[in-house]
């Protein structure tokens, strides 16, 4: 194996910044307005960032710079004014 097919390999396998945005959920079916809004915002920034921010990204929310097969859950705490 060479390293330009290894390279190409870890490239096809490597999550894309359409893959990521596509594996957030949320934990709860009906967001109030302002988490439906948070939530859009965090898809687009995933869906802007480099490759690299992206893995930064996968590593801090995740530990790991691949996709969990399960998605990333996000949560939504309320505060009580």
């Amino acid at each position: 194996m060479t390293t330009d097919v290894l390279s190409k390999f870890l490239d096809s396998v490597r999550p894309t910044a359409e893959c990521v945005a596509s594996a957030l959920k949320t934990t709860q079916e009906d967001l109030r307005p302002q988490e439906a809004d948070v939530f859009y915002y965090l898809q687009q920034f995933v869906l802007g960032v480099n490759a690299e921010d992206l893995q930064a990204f996968l590593q801090f929310v995740t530990g790991a710079t691949d996709l969990p097969s399960s998605g990333i859950t996000v949560s939504f705490f309320g505060t009580t004014p």
